[in-house]
């Protein structure tokens, strides 16, 4: 064949009408195939600092998990500040003495959140917990969850103390936001 009557026959060959056809003539290529951005890290260092960076963009579901161990610990995670996620969820869960957690989430659809703070001080430091969420959604929700417990070990030791800083900003354009912060320094 030549012409017009060729073209239209390639393209009947590599573009489907519909979906059964192109899984019936392309086996290798995947109908409704969805992509996913999926980090699990642990970190455990008992004398020096852990820090972990996440940052997770694209059209597609986005999940981070997070959980540090050691003196210091500092854990970032960016789900669709560069390109726009469908649903974003963050897990972090710190022990240690000095815990950073902070996380931007930008998503069509729905964004979770959720960190879990342990600061336990000795005989000479300061146990102080900061968390930050900052959320985005523009057809979902907006859910996140920041859980502090700071305490010192050394009864009688009033020279030590115990912090908890937590922020939490939410937009959210067509759905709901929600938050709950919970907080507890126990200094003796």
């Amino acid at each position: 064949m030549v012409g017009p009557a060729a073209s239209q026959q390639r393209a009947k060959g590599f573009f489907h009408d519909t979906e059964a056809d192109f899984g019936r003539h392309r086996p290798n290529c995947a109908v409704g195939a969805q992509a996913q951005n999926t980090v699990t890290t642990t970190q455990v260092n008992l004398i020096g600092t852990n820090t972990s960076t996440t940052t997770q963009n694209g059209v597609t579901n986005s999940s981070a998990t997070l959980s540090q161990t050691g003196i210091l610990n500092t854990g970032t995670a960016n789900q669709g500040l560069s390109i726009a996620s469908i649903n974003n969820s963050n897990t972090m869960t710190q022990n240690g003495v000095f815990n950073t957690a902070s996380t931007g989430q930008v998503g069509l659809g729905s964004n979770g959140n959720s960190m879990t703070q342990t600061g336990l001080s000795g005989t000479t430091g300061a146990a102080q917990n900061t968390a930050t969420a900052g959320q985005l959604a523009i057809f979902g929700n907006n859910g996140s969850s920041i859980s502090q417990t700071t305490s010192t070990n050394v009864a009688g030791n009033f020279g030590v103390a115990a912090f908890n800083h937590a922020m939490v900003g939410q937009t959210s354009i067509f759905g709901s936001n929600t938050s709950s912060v919970g907080q507890l320094a126990n200094s003796p």
